[in-house]
């Protein structure tokens, strides 16, 4: 199944085409038909299906908004084995941005997720988790500063390395989180 975007929509640019993985049984991959009102203050469509459908709809509610998905792509995922990364984690990103959720870590691939824990004292961590089959090696980013440092010291020149389906945790230092 495709969305293809008709607006630029949390740093996805307008055009961009988000595929997922259809699965599961005629109900789980059950479309809700739905179309914008007409009216000031309706929703407008954010993506369209293959056929021209309203897959993504946005609307604003006060200083919010509402995201409605047509489509149970999370659902799907849940029932598709081995299914990360595919574009749900695009999706979430984009709504993360819309949102104006600032990540403290990242990376470029989309087959890590990135998240941080901070301990009862304040310290904090980055935790690198790999949905690859293979060896990863990856450069996290820090958009609030600081620095990352490890006991084991298995980072590299070129990034921190990770094992098939593996998991890094790394101190945060200096952060202006």
């Amino acid at each position: 199944m495709r969305f293809r975007l008709s607006r630029d929509f949390g740093g996805l640019a307008s055009g961009t085409t988000l595929s997922f993985a259809a699965a599961g049984d005629r109900h789980s991959r059950g479309f809700l038909p739905a179309e914008p009102a007409s009216s000031p203050g309706a929703a407008e469509v954010l993506a369209t299906d293959a056929r021209g459908r309203p897959a993504l709809l946005l609307r604003s509610v006060g200083q919010g908004s509402l995201v409605l998905c047509t489509y149970p792509v999370e659902h799907m995922a849940a029932l598709t084995p081995r299914v990360n990364p595919d574009d749900t984690v695009t999706l979430y990103d984009a709504l993360a941005r819309h949102a104006g959720v600032r990540h403290l870590v990242t990376t470029d691939d989309p087959r890590v997720a990135c998240d941080t824990l901070i301990r009862d004292d304040g310290a904090l961590f980055a935790v690198l988790a790999s949905h690859a089959a293979e060896q990863l090696t990856v450069k996290p980013a820090l958009p609030g500063g600081g620095e990352l440092n490890s006991r084991g010291g298995e980072e590299t020149a070129e990034g921190v390395e990770l094992g098939p389906f593996g998991i890094r945790v790394l101190s945060v230092t200096g952060s202006a989180a």
